[in-house]
């Protein structure tokens, strides 16, 4: 009867080809994720890009709506001045007679 010997080299291979494999699944999974990663940051990108664009917007209306509250800003001086032009002009307009003037031809024959 033959007596096994045991190979010690078969077995360390055995073991590396183990390992090997170990590293190789390990490797897929950190690839796969990585794939998703870039994939998620692709899209943050171009989330940031939009975003942005949003801003840039905004600051534009606010651009915008600085120069019309400065016009607004401007409204109770311009009412004070057109107010002392209405005092001013009122009773010197109220202090002349009124000019009566006659209807046009077209105007007296269809009241007619």
């Amino acid at each position: 009867m033959a007596r096994l010997i045991p190979n010690p080299v078969a077995e360390i291979n055995d073991k590396i080809d183990g390992i090997v494999a170990k590293v190789n699944r390990t490797l897929g999974h950190a690839d796969e994720t990585l794939s998703t990663v870039a994939t998620t940051l692709t899209d943050v990108d171009g989330s940031l890009a939009d975003v942005d664009k949003t801003l840039t917007e905004v600051r534009d209306l606010l651009v915008r709506l600085e120069g019309h509250l400065a016009i607004l800003e401007l409204v109770p001086d311009l009412a004070a001045k057109l107010d002392a032009v209405h005092v001013a002009v009122v009773p010197a307009v109220n202090s002349k007679p009124r000019a009566t003037t006659k209807a046009s031809p077209a105007k007296q024959k269809a009241r007619a």
